[in-house]
């Protein structure tokens, strides 16, 4: 075949086609001109006004931006499907050119006023506002599929916080338009009291009348036909398109339908409220606010352990309690500021923080009773008992009092304040013919005289005379003064070793009471632990 027949042959193809879609344009433009050349948007789209129009409305949540637990504000985006009847805008598909379906700009056709009800965002009124295109078909079905985004009221529940569930709703209504209350009035109420009996008048004159009021000033007739009924497209939103939230898991999202009465209006409004459920992923909270919550309650009970001579005691519970209160603080600043219930990490830390004042406080009395001064008073007898026979028994806890004792027992023998008898004969001392003070000794120069040849020439030893009576009145006025000042410090003694014995039992009520607040913090400590993780589920 030749190339320039097969360059005709596209020409007279592309040409066709130019030509079928010009018509096909002037089809559409004729169309178009036909079913917007009399259309009035802000009318309902039904020939007869005692007919109503049912609104099928489906939400495709698409993500979930943002749960504003403080202020209670649940931002989400969502795709809106809407479908309705418009009588206005259906045709014969065969007068023009076999066109099905034509788009239309939302703004040139009547759309339904569906409304937020439980709108909060400042910048929109919570309406569903013109954008995309309309599609309609030769039926008069319309289908507006629009993306949008919404910001609702939620009322939050910060009591299992942070393993708690939360329901917030998505409520749909259309703002001016009800639903009908009742086709047909048995009865006419007079203002003044008359009731007259004229239905079958009143049901041939307005077949959809519900209410003739009659007053003695003027007389008002109320019609409320079906107007706008808002119908739900399945038992639940469209979640394929979801996409997965860090914070949150999603449940479900279930959707009812309703009509309610208000205040300013007799007739009934339908409405769809869509529930969002959701439920709190834990993870973040617990690492970041549990976890360091029960590492610092396990340390706690270590406290004890610590020797009260150490001076950290007081130190360290103080410590842990600053820590606390400011963990505390963080979980108070992302919470709404509600007196309805408290959640439960706020009570595990206040329950922990109750338990690091008790601790302590416990603390503080046992280093009051290890630190008594001396001459405080005894053990009284009740204590003693308590603490220092059973309770000593039960928590296995050596007394130092008894350990003091039998060691003094040990040292202050019957022997330690023996005091030989000082009535001793002098004469026993210096017996007759012996050496007295003051005596020479043999071989000195004193013991006798030099001879010229050398020798000596002893003289006989010089006689010592006593006087024993003098020597015991002496004896005996020293003694008594040793035996006063031997009294005054045996005395001096006894009170010191009793005030020791004292502070020594004081010190053994101290430990005692230690261990025994060591046992109780440490079963509240596990109690409070295993309650925080059950109720977590780890």
């Amino acid at each position: 075949m030749a190339p320039w027949i097969l360059r005709f042959a596209v020409f007279l193809l592309s040409c066709f086609l130019c030509q079928q879609e010009a018509q096909c344009l002037d089809e559409v433009l004729r169309l178009r001109t036909s079913l917007l050349g009399k259309y009035q948007k802000s009318i309902r789209p039904v020939r007869d006004y005692r007919d109503g129009i049912t609104v099928h409305l489906n939400v495709a949540l698409r993500q979930i931006t943002d749960l504003d637990e403080k202020n209670q504000v649940l931002r989400t985006f969502c795709w809106l499907r809407v479908y309705w009847k418009d009588e206005y805008l259906a045709w014969n598909e065969t007068e023009y050119g076999g066109i099905s379906s034509i788009m239309f700009p939302s703004r040139e056709i009547w759309i339904p006023d569906i409304y937020l009800y439980n709108n909060v965002d400042e910048q929109s009124d919570g309406g569903l506002q013109p954008g995309t295109n309309v599609k309609v078909t030769s039926g008069g079905d319309v289908s507006w599929l629009t993306p949008s985004s919404f910001t609702s009221s939620c009322k939050i529940d910060i009591g299992p916080f942070p393993y708690d569930d939360q329901n917030c709703l998505l409520h749909f209504g259309s703002w001016t338009h009800t639903v009908h209350g009742a086709r047909v009035m048995s009865a006419v109420i007079l203002k003044m009291d008359i009731i007259v009996e004229i239905v079958p008048l009143v049901t041939r004159i307005f077949k959809n009348a519900t209410l003739l009021k009659i007053s003695s000033t003027n007389t008002c007739l109320h019609f409320s036909g079906i107007q706008v009924d808002l119908q739900n497209v399945s038992d639940a939103a469209d979640l394929s398109d979801f996409a997965d939230n860090g914070e949150w898991w999603l449940l479900g999202m279930p959707v009812r339908r309703e009509e309610k009465f208000y205040s300013c209006c007799p007739e009934p409004y339908p409405n769809l409220k869509f529930s969002i459920n959701l439920r709190r992923r834990p993870m973040f909270y617990f690492f970041n606010l549990v976890l360091p919550c029960l590492i610092l309650l396990l340390i706690n009970p270590l406290v004890f352990y610590l020797p009260p001579d150490s001076g950290e005691r007081m130190g360290f519970c103080m410590t842990i309690l600053l820590a606390l209160v400011v963990f505390l603080q963080l979980v108070s600043e992302s919470l709404p500021k509600t007196s309805d219930n408290i959640p439960l990490i706020g009570k595990f830390f206040a329950g922990t923080i109750f338990l690091l004042g008790l601790t302590a406080m416990a603390n503080i009395i046992i280093l009051h009773l290890y630190y008594r001064r001396p001459g405080s008073k005894a053990v009284p007898p009740v204590i003693r008992k308590i603490f220092l026979v059973y309770l000593a028994k039960i928590f296995c806890v050596t007394k130092a009092s008894d350990c003091d004792e039998k060691e003094k027992d040990e040292k202050d023998g019957p022997e330690a304040f023996k005091i030989s008898n000082p009535f001793v004969d002098v004469t026993q001392m210096f017996p007759f013919g012996g050496s007295a003070p003051n005596s020479p000794e043999p071989g000195s120069r004193d013991y006798g005289t030099w001879d010229c040849s050398g020798r000596v020439r002893r003289k006989e030893p010089p006689r010592v005379t006593f006087n024993l009576e003098a020597m015991q009145t002496n004896s005996l006025i020293y003694l008594k003064e040793i035996l006063r000042s031997v009294n005054v410090i045996v005395k001096d003694i006894k009170e010191q070793r009793a005030d020791e014995n004292v502070e020594l039992e004081w010190r053994d009520v101290a430990m005692i009471l230690d261990r025994v607040a060591l046992f109780f913090v440490i079963m509240a400590t596990v109690g409070l632990s295993m309650a925080i993780l059950l109720f977590s589920g780890l």
